[in-house]
């Protein structure tokens, strides 16, 4: 900008769409509006600005500061559905559920801003070299995981339910698949459950440090910390260089 005035800027960007990352969950075809509920958007930025001031010929100051921006979703597809009044099944006999044998995909999304800046200060004084400076760091990590918390049926006969030993008894010439085959046959035709569970776990109430019993599991934490330093390069003689100097870092409180 002038003789002893220099500033740098960049930025960089990259942005990607998953087209389909994933298939349908969900019975029937998605309508052509709505193919993004399975897919995965990226968007990530990286900003930076840095000042050069020549005071004058022997104090320069340098101050540089950054941003990171990170942003990431993840399966919408479940968005819009009335999720605490669903419940998963886990079907016997080679089929599989509506969910599959897997926990049910949820959408995902998270966002990591980051700031950070230092600035440091160049003196020649005689034959010292000092610099001294601070730096500072903000990082904030949001994380909206999709909501969690609903049953999950599992079709089958226990080993004490009585039709088990029926069954049993009944083929007692066949091997232990055949048997196996058959009790999972009719646990699916009878509807009988033999577990009850609760799918990815319940999610807890920061605010009053209880668990629900349905609900989304967001994260809000942030880390931050800052330093100071000074630093001097002092040139005894020709042949003889000191160099010694104080740093003291501290990092804050994680809070959440």
């Amino acid at each position: 900008m002038t003789e002893n005035l220099r500033v740098f800027l960049s930025y960089g960007q990259t942005k990607t769409d998953n087209h389909l990352a994933a298939n349908p969950q969900f019975p029937g075809d998605l309508p052509p509006d709505k193919l993004d509920y399975v897919s995965n958007r990226h968007n990530n930025r990286i900003a930076g600005v840095g000042v050069d001031w020549a005071i004058r010929p022997t104090l320069i100051n340098q101050f540089h500061a950054g941003y990171m921006y990170q942003f990431d979703l993840f399966d919408v597809e479940s968005q819009g559905l009335d999720l605490p009044n669903l419940f998963r099944q886990i079907w016997p006999y080679g089929l599989t559920s509506l969910y599959g044998t897997q926990y049910p995909r949820r959408p995902i999304s998270s966002f990591y801003p980051l700031l950070n800046a230092v600035d440091s200060v160049s003196w020649q004084k005689g034959n010292h070299s000092y610099v001294f400076g601070g730096s500072w760091f903000h990082e904030q990590d949001h994380y909206w995981n999709g909501p969690g918390g609903e049953p999950g049926y599992t079709f089958g006969l226990d080993s004490q339910d009585p039709a088990s030993n029926v069954i049993n008894n009944a083929l007692a010439s066949q091997n232990t698949t055949v048997q196996g085959n058959a009790r999972a046959l009719y646990a699916l035709l009878s509807a009988r459950v033999n577990a009850v569970d609760i799918q990815v776990g319940r999610p807890l109430d920061v605010k009053t440090g209880q668990y629900k019993s349905f609900g989304a599991y967001n994260l809000d934490e942030v880390q931050q910390a800052a330093g100071f330093w000074v630093q001097d390069r002092w040139r005894l003689k020709p042949n003889l260089t000191i160099n010694y100097g104080l740093r003291w870092t501290f990092m804050a409180t994680i809070t959440t």
